[in-house]
């Protein structure tokens, strides 16, 4: 029987004999039934004999998931996600979307494996093929060093078994892409050294990574830049310099001229390329612009939402909770977390807050919209962690920084807006502290902290907080400090001048 006459579950059948071995017989059964469950979701690459090309990539996750294995036997949901990763990394010309129909969303609460399998994969708009030569090789380093070691060991692994077989992998029918020897050292970083399949040499230079962008300023200067781009078949034009209107969500600008669309002309000839076959006319004009690595990309307006649109820059950020081996359920890991960095009467204190978000998250694990309820949590717990830091120990202020953080966009919150909890004196505390987005750079920073320079000593210290738990994350985010976070840290400083711990802990970010 060949590799192309078997279904991939009974392939895995076939290969699971050493893994297996590797984990306590008390989990074998579970890891089984969680690696046949992933397989059997996945659908069949578009390309020439992908069956073949299937159990490749099956034996590379075997192998990879195996080597961990020796590191952490028992985190079976780890190892499910190291067997299954090679289906959706682009390095390996998969997709993402070709394990999609096996992992939740679908109606379907979320559960740690797919949590992994998702943090670990590429954007889907990341083509295969293009990783060393372009910034979305940049763009996945980033993204994979926000990630705890034993996660990205999975993927170094993975990589080196498809650039150099061994351990029993067979030769790959696809062109691996192995990251760079700077970004391997970069990745490496924390890793257990027996986990590297290769000594790791030290970066020889600073990665030349584009800034990443902090600010709707910074989408509008780079879209005048780029206005000569075509749209469709066209170059357009308008009368003067209308501006421009900037809506954000998760990592992605859209920028559109601030007009209507019949004030927006096309400009001379079609711009059709021998072999076209229609004059493509784009009715709304539009940017979309990539906060990580500054790609501006021209869009038709009228055909999608950006909700839909940025679904090919989607990351999906790894949930509150994850430690290695044992877990809480997933719904619990922004409690578990708040309860470990408070003491218990303070978490008690808090527990109307804490049941609110956990029941929003909980209802969300099923939906889209769980990464950017994870991006708020990171902004509240980095706000929390800082409040706590400094002496803080009322439960007001600290259900407030709760209440005010939030991520890209504005419906990114922990708390819903009609709650009954903005109704008490942290909901003030919190509508009192969190900025609009125009008050986050440029003038508008500098408005709000003359505002806030006679506002009580608890919301200056809870504007500063968010600011810089919001800097915290962003960093994370991008591995660089966008200089806008920098820049509302320094207009807010002098709401600090009679906090002597918080202005020495919101120094560095």
């Amino acid at each position: 029987m060949t590799t192309a006459d078997i279904s991939l579950a009974d392939g895995w059948r076939h290969l699971r004999g050493g893994l297996l071995t590797a984990v306590p017989p008390p989990h074998r059964q579970q890891l089984d039934d969680l690696v046949v469950t992933l397989l059997n979701g996945i659908q069949h690459a578009p390309y020439h004999d992908p069956l073949a090309a299937e159990q490749d990539r099956l034996r590379i996750g075997v192998t990879a998931a195996t080597h961990l294995a020796r590191y952490t036997a028992d985190d079976i949901e780890l190892l499910a996600a190291a067997v299954v990763l090679p289906f959706a990394d682009p390095g390996l010309l998969g997709f993402r979307w070709l394990l999609t129909p096996g992992l939740p969303p679908r109606g379907e609460p979320l559960d740690w494996t797919a949590a992994m399998v998702l943090a670990l994969t590429p954007p889907e708009g990341t083509r295969p093929g293009t990783l060393p030569s372009d910034d979305t090789s940049w763009r996945y380093v980033r993204q994979l060093l926000a990630l705890p070691p034993l996660l990205r060991a999975a993927v170094i692994i993975e990589r080196a078994l498809a650039a150099n077989p061994m351990a029993g992998a067979l030769p790959p029918r696809f062109p691996s892409t192995p990251f760079s020897p700077d970004q391997m050292a970069l990745l490496a970083a924390g890793v257990p050294v027996d986990l590297l399949p290769y000594p790791v040499p030290p970066p020889t230079s600073p990665p030349a990574v584009p800034p990443p962008l902090g600010s709707p300023a910074d989408a509008i200067a780079l879209v005048r830049q780029h206005q000569a781009m075509p749209f469709g078949s066209h170059r357009v034009w308008v009368d003067g310099d209308p501006g421009f209107i900037v809506e954000a969500r998760e990592l992605v600008y859209q920028v559109r001229w601030d007009i209507s669309p019949d004030q927006i002309h096309r400009l001379g000839p079609a711009l059709t390329m021998p072999g076209d076959r229609e004059n493509v006319v784009v009715r709304e004009p539009g940017w979309l612009v990539d906060r990580v690595t500054g790609q501006v990309t021209t869009v038709d307006l009228s055909t999608q939402d950006l909700r839909e649109r940025v679904r090919a820059w989607r990351i999906f950020p790894l949930p509150p909770g994850w430690r290695p081996g044992p877990r809480p359920p997933l719904p619990q890991g922004p409690a578990t977390e708040l309860a470990a960095m408070l003491p218990a009467p303070l978490f008690a204190a808090m527990e109307p807050v804490v049941q609110r978000a956990t029941a929003r998250y909980t209802a969300l694990l099923a939906t889209d919209d769980w990464p950017d309820f994870v991006v708020a949590w990171w902004v509240a717990a980095h706000t929390v962690g800082l409040l706590t830091a400094t002496g803080c120990t009322d439960p007001h202020l600290l259900t407030a920084a709760l209440l005010a953080a939030r991520g890209t966009a504005p419906t990114d919150t922990l708390i819903e807006d009609d709650s009954e909890l903005w109704h008490t004196p942290a909901g003030d505390q919190a509508r009192a502290a969190r900025p609009r987005d125009d008050q986050t750079y440029g003038v508008g920073v500098t408005q709000r902290a003359q505002h806030l320079l006679t506002a009580p000593a608890t919301v200056r210290t809870l504007a500063v907080a968010n600011a810089w738990a919001r800097a915290r994350v962003e960093t994370e985010l991008f591995g660089i400090t966008p200089t806008a976070r920098w820049d509302e840290l320094r207009a807010l400083s002098p709401l600090s001048h009679d906090l002597p711990a918080l202005r020495e802990r919101t120094a560095t970010v």
